[in-house]
């Protein structure tokens, strides 16, 4: 209730700027300079209605601020269009019914084996989007997905997984029944990931497995194949929140979803993301086969070796807040 809460908040805030820009529009024709500059932004403003791409000098500011922020407001400035949605959503809510899946995370580190469990619910929601910031596009029952993402430490590293890419969108290879996930009766490319992050300062490593049929291995770490454990129906109000069902997309629904934790390591900037190195699993169409690849996205060559520890420690403390991580205990083999 506190999202909606905010967003009525913000639109009603938004709605008064407006009206404070149009204001001179009494004094017509004779509003001054100054009143035709906040006619002028008024109307610019409340047109981003019809052509989003009006909305980008509101946007930009908060993009400077924070990525997942200036996602999220995108919604304010074409509240005409958002706020009959998101309260359509809100009161489809109590009567809506969400598909709620356990899923099993099969990992191990260094000869020990974890079973990390995360929990995710499944239901629709009414969506508006806009692609390359022109064309509007209105989903009736898009696929939305809630849970968050699992952090957890075991030993010295920090294993990271989160629901994976279209989970509330079964097909025949990802169908949403107990058992092994995926199925992979047609194809590869539908398997869940899992992120390990692994060493300090610049010796930090992050490992990104994904299973795609087959266990991918890095070092001493592997990934088996996911289950789901269970999967029950429960009603929406129980276990969706009303900032699930925000009018416009969130991060990463329309791509390629990532926990936020990774998309910081990854979005460092540079030079700083020269400590890290990234371990991947990548399937060898060729051979049909998994394969590790190593890569930095760029060096420290103008770091002075005994000076690039202290570097890397300085910066990756600054620039990436590690949230809370759960103690992980290993379970026998079966």
């Amino acid at each position: 209730m506190l999202t909606f809460g905010l967003f009525l908040l913000a639109v009603a805030l938004y709605a008064l700027f407006l009206l404070w820009c149009l204001a001179p529009l009494r004094r017509f024709p004779r509003a001054g300079l100054g009143g035709w500059l906040r006619i002028v932004l008024g109307l610019w403003l409340l047109t981003a209605n019809l052509i989003p791409l009006l909305a980008l000098p509101f946007l930009m500011p908060l993009r400077l601020i924070d990525r997942t922020l200036a996602e999220k407001s995108f919604a304010i400035p074409l509240f005409v269009r958002t706020l009959p949605i998101y309260v359509r959503n809100v009161l489809a809510h109590d009567s809506a019914t969400a598909t709620v899946a356990e899923l099993e995370f099969r990992i191990n580190i260094g000869g020990k084996h974890y079973r990390p469990r995360l929990t995710i619910a499944c239901t629709r929601r009414r969506m508006l989007s806009v692609d390359k910031m022109v064309d509007v596009h209105v989903f009736e029952n898009y696929p939305t997905l809630t849970g968050g993402d699992f952090i957890g430490r075991a030993d010295n590293a920090i294993v990271v997984a989160g629901p994976p890419n279209n989970f509330c969108s079964p097909t025949e290879d990802t169908p949403l029944i107990p058992g092994p996930y995926p199925r992979f009766k047609s194809g590869f490319g539908l398997g869940p990931s899992v992120f390990v992050i692994r060493g300090e300062a610049d010796k930090t490593t992050l490992y990104e497995l994904r299973f795609d049929g087959q266990q991918p291995r890095i070092d001493d770490i592997s990934l088996d194949q996911p289950i789901l454990v269970q999967v029950t129906q429960r009603p929406a109000r129980e276990v969706v929140p009303l900032g699930a069902l925000w009018p416009t997309p969130q991060h990463g629904e329309m791509g390629h979803r990532v926990p936020e934790l990774i998309t910081s390591y990854r979005q460092i900037g540079v030079p700083a993301n020269g400590c890290i190195e990234l371990a991947y699993s990548d399937m060898d169409f060729r051979t049909r086969t998994m394969t590790a690849r190593r890569w930095r996205m760029t060096d420290l060559r103008n770091i002075p070796a005994a000076e690039r520890p202290a570097y890397c420690r300085r910066e990756l403390g600054l620039k990436i807040i590690i949230p809370a991580a759960m103690p992980m205990t290993p379970v026998p083999e079966h």
